[in-house]
């Protein structure tokens, strides 16, 4: 009898995808066959030595269905908020057809990932969360003339333009005039948010994995030292450190809407104030997964799949002094931050690529990484060049 697979599944293009690397490379250890939906055969992921196959065909409902014939029982792993939501809308279907899936309300993926509902869904459960406006409610002179800025913009469903490379989900606004083009250019899906300020601030990672009884069985919790881009973007250094209020914020939030599965939460402590407030509510395996291992040498993503194979390793304390680090993003993240933070004794670091037993995937990465930098230089001097004439 062959070993159970799983499958991990995205939506939109992201060839750099160090997180779904991370679990090829969690559940290949955990001796599960691994497949993975990819832009291609030639994203640095797809030339891991653990996985099985990449699968470069776009996921919908037939596809995976016609893969879990070839794989037998699998089980579904979402790496994006579109393949959480998609998972959700037909859990039933994936379910009779051989996925392995904890239970989730339908429409709690839709609900939690769109920033517009998600202060929303804070305040039911007693977290905070920055004021957020959206929709028929978004007045750009309130925010002008009350002294408001600078103020964050989102996109309120990524997961609607996950194939539009040029989306900007997270921007940070100073300016009057910026606001006003910035939401003219995407009034359809636009999110305005109070900026917290980042100098004082604390940003932390939660992940957790629920499983379908509604039992916690890891939370863990790491605070997030760099990022990029500066302030806004995802973690490129992260140590997993204790922070027992977070800790309870979370499960208060997982418990008030009744999540099951893997989730990525991010919280910022507000210096004006003090208060940890709800950032992000991602439904899947969050990229910095591997920074949250167990006591027992566990790391999230092969906690949930045993589980979900019914080989339940049960509740997990989380082990603390973990560090990942993202090779190609904490390079520029270095410069931006001009701080250095100390390796304490003892510490573990995760490194998100580079795998001396798996190397194809970081040579892979390299040449991709490089003609990323090419391309935002050369729009760089482009748009100089504009403003010059």
């Amino acid at each position: 009898m062959s070993s159970p697979a799983v499958v991990i599944v995205k939506t939109g293009r992201f060839p750099m995808a160090y997180g779904i690397l991370g679990a090829i490379r969690s559940a290949h250890a955990a001796g599960l066959r691994t497949y993975a939906f990819a832009d291609s055969t030639h994203v640095p992921y797809a030339w891991s030595r653990a996985l099985t196959a990449p699968i470069t065909r776009a996921p919908d409902v037939p596809c995976l269905l016609a893969l879990a014939e070839r794989t037998g029982p699998a089980a579904l792993i979402a790496a994006s908020d579109g393949a959480a939501v998609l998972i959700a809308d037909n859990l039933d279907t994936l379910r009779h057809g051989g996925y392995l899936l904890p239970g989730i309300p339908s429409d709690l993926p839709r609900v939690v990932a769109d920033k517009a509902r998600l202060s929303h869904v804070a305040a039911d459960c007693g977290v905070a969360a920055p004021l957020t406006v959206a929709g028929v409610d978004l007045d750009v002179e309130d925010f002008v003339t009350s002294g408001r800025l600078p103020v964050v913009v989102k996109t309120g469903q990524m997961w609607r333009n996950a194939h539009a490379l040029d989306v900007v989900p997270t921007t940070i606004v100073e300016e009057a005039a910026v606001l006003r083009e910035v939401v003219a250019a995407r009034r359809e899906s636009v999110v305005v948010q109070d900026y917290l300020p980042a100098q004082g601030a604390e940003d932390w990672i939660v992940n957790a994995y629920v499983d379908a009884r509604g039992d916690v069985l890891f939370c863990g919790t790491a605070r997030k030292y760099r990022s990029w881009l500066p302030g806004t973007g995802v973690a490129c250094l992260a140590r997993a450190e204790p922070n027992p209020q977070v800790d309870r914020l979370s499960r208060r939030l997982l418990q008030g809407v009744g999540y099951r599965g893997l989730v990525d939460v991010d919280f910022r402590l507000d210096p004006r104030d003090g208060i940890y407030k709800l950032l992000d509510f991602n439904p899947r395996m969050g990229a910095a997964s591997r920074v949250f291992r167990s006591s027992a040498g566990l790391d999230l993503v092969q906690i949930a799949l045993l589980d979900l194979v019914g080989r339940s390793p049960g509740p997990q304390e989380q082990q603390y002094g973990v560090r990942l680090l993202v090779e190609n993003l904490d390079a520029p993240a270095r410069f931006a931050y001009r701080s250095h933070v100390p390796r304490r004794p003892g510490d573990a670091v995760r490194l998100s690529w580079w795998d001396p037993s798996d190397p194809l995937p970081f040579l892979a990465m390299v040449p991709w990484q490089v003609g990323q930098w090419s391309l935002q230089v050369e729009k760089r001097v482009r748009q100089r060049v504009r403003s010059n004439r």
